[in-house]
């Protein structure tokens, strides 16, 4: 037994609660509150609420198939609540089913990938629409796919770098999260995913200096320079300079704070 969508209301709230225990997952009543909060929030914009909306049979279908449905819904409700609009939001549960398979996986998988889409709702139809996941990217590629989206002064341009890197970070995650890549696959894209921003962020910080040459040499160290990045991690950095000069100091300085500094779309890398 599922809870019927029309007995979603806070009424029935200890009738939910029962159903969703006697099939034994945790939280039930946390996922109870979440099922009347995602009617709620869907009826408020349609006159009827009676008929049973398609993304609810997906959402259904997806929690009968978890061992965490409470963190799915939470992260459902989440999603609609943060969403530019909530009637866009169920209409792309509705028109692309694959979008709930792919919060749930995200749910269930990584919590830190899935603060990641959560504070970029428009990543998901993104992921969703997205034709070449698998794509394996050379070190030069994200730097050109990149760099095509680096208009404006350079704050603009380290809004729109972290925007890319998170939405990079969330397509290599789900080849991660539906097992298409290996683990030697995805922390080798994670690691060159980093090259490519230290080099941008290098190349912002040049050009602000007006200055063509790179003053110094880049080296990784650690898991990043292994090769091995993984999604939170932090990156050690070694710059090499043939001049110790306050030109060069200023670009050094400038490019860490364009990996580091906390913009509206968050940081690249600590």
């Amino acid at each position: 037994m599922f809870p019927r969508f029309d007995n979603l209301i806070l009424d029935q709230l200890q009738q939910i609660t029962a159903t969703l225990d006697d099939r034994g997952g945790p939280q039930p009543r946390r996922a109870a509150e979440c099922l009347i909060e995602l009617r709620r929030l869907w009826a408020d914009g349609h006159r009827t609420v009676d008929l049973v909306p398609e993304w609810y049979v997906v959402l259904k279908r997806v929690l009968m198939e978890s061992l965490s449905p409470t963190l799915i819904l939470e992260s459902t409700c989440e999603y609609v609540r943060a969403s530019r609009s909530i009637d866009e939001a169920f209409e792309l549960f509705t028109e692309s089913p694959r979008s709930l398979d792919i919060l749930s996986r995200f749910s269930s998988g990584s919590p830190f990938l899935t603060q990641v889409l959560l504070r970029d709702t428009d990543a998901l139809p993104f992921l969703t629409q997205h034709r070449r996941i698998t794509e394996l990217k050379s070190r030069e590629e994200f730097c050109a796919e990149a760099g095509q989206i680096l208009d404006g002064d350079s704050q603009t341009a380290l809004v729109s770098l972290r925007l890319y890197q998170r939405r990079e970070q969330l397509r290599i995650g789900m080849c991660d999260i539906f097992g298409l890549l290996s683990l030697q696959y995805i922390t080798l894209q994670l690691s060159l995913l980093a090259d490519a921003m230290v080099r941008l962020c290098m190349e912002l910080a040049m050009k602000d200096s007006g200055v063509t040459e790179p003053p110094f040499a880049v080296l990784a160290l650690g898991k990043h320079g292994g090769e091995e990045l993984n999604y939170s991690s932090d990156i050690d950095l070694v710059l090499i300079a043939k001049k110790n000069d306050r030109q060069t100091q200023t670009i050094a300085q400038r490019m860490v704070e364009g990996l580091n500094e906390h913009l509206h779309t968050g940081f690249l890398y600590r």
